[in-house]
C-alpha cells in the first residue's frame, strides 16, 4: 500500500506543477499583453505629440507665409523685392522640410508597428509551441 501513496503523491505533484505552470504562463501572458498595449499608447502618444508639433509648425509656417505674401505685394515697388522673395524662399524650404519631417514620422510609426505586429506573430506562435508541448507532455504523463 504505501507504494500506490507514493505514486499517487507522485502525480499530485505533477498536477500541482502543471496547474502552476498554467497559472504562471497565463500571468505571464497577460503581462505581456499589458506590456505590448502600454507599449503601442507610448508610441501612439509620441508619435501624435510629434505629428502635432510638425503640424502646427506647418500652420504657422503657412499663416507666416501669407502675412509675408501681403507685405510683398505692398512692397512690390520697393527695393526690398528682392529680399522678400529671398525670404519667403527660406519660409518655403522650412515648411517643405517640416512636410518631409512629418513624413518620415510617419514612415517611421508605420515601420515600428510593422514590427510590432511581426513580434507578435512571433510571440502567437512561441505560445502555440508552447502549449503543444504542455499538451504533449500531459499525454505522455497520462499514457504512462
Amino acid at each position: 500500500m504505501p507504494w500506490i501513496y507514493q505514486i499517487w503523491e507522485i502525480v499530485e505533484g505533477r498536477n500541482w506543477l502543471e496547474e502552476q505552470r498554467e497559472i504562471s504562463q497565463t500571468e505571464r501572458q497577460a503581462f505581456q499583453e499589458e506590456q505590448t498595449l502600454l507599449l503601442e499608447w507610448i508610441e501612439k502618444a509620441e508619435f501624435l505629440q510629434r505629428e502635432h508639433d510638425l503640424l502646427v509648425r506647418v500652420l504657422n509656417e503657412r499663416a507666416l507665409l501669407e502675412i509675408e505674401k501681403r507685405e510683398f505685394r505692398q512692397q512690390r515697388d520697393a527695393d526690398i523685392l528682392r529680399e522678400e522673395a529671398e525670404h519667403l524662399e527660406q519660409c518655403l524650404d522650412q515648411a517643405e522640410s517640416a512636410k518631409n519631417a512629418m513624413e518620415g514620422a510617419k514612415n517611421e510609426f508605420e515601420r515600428r508597428s510593422g514590427q510590432l505586429n511581426q513580434l507578435r506573430e512571433v510571440l502567437s506562435r512561441y505560445e502555440n509551441l508552447a502549449t503543444r508541448l504542455v499538451r504533449s507532455t500531459q499525454q505522455k504523463l497520462i499514457k504512462k
